[in-house]
């Protein structure tokens, strides 16, 4: 396939497979936060109410799960982002819109 990370692919494909897997790791980054702020509504109307134990716990474990999550998209989205300016600095990338740095 085109998108296949075993083919020896182009700097500019290469640059596209970069922005397709941050685009996809910001993606989950988002459906995430929204897990995260329906534990902490979860929590909240729990606290405020009947308070069931077990329910209470199981949605504090859901928040701490999806806190978890979310630092290790958000720290996945920052290496990636790292890798492709180091690529972009060595001059062996292509920027975004697919053109290489070194002009060609």
């Amino acid at each position: 396939t085109p998108l296949s990370p075993m083919d020896s692919s182009s700097p500019s494909q290469e640059g596209l497979i970069t922005d397709l897997r941050i685009m996809t790791l910001e993606k989950q980054l988002n459906i995430e936060l929204k897990v995260k702020q329906g534990a902490e509504n979860m929590i909240q109307s729990l606290t405020s109410g009947h308070r069931d134990k077990k329910l209470l716990q199981e949605a504090q474990q859901m928040l701490d799960d999806s806190r978890a999550k979310i630092e290790f998209l958000r720290m996945r989205i920052m290496k990636v982002r790292q890798a492709r300016q180091q690529q972009h600095a060595r001059g062996d990338a292509p920027l975004s819109n697919g053109e290489t740095t070194t002009g060609k």
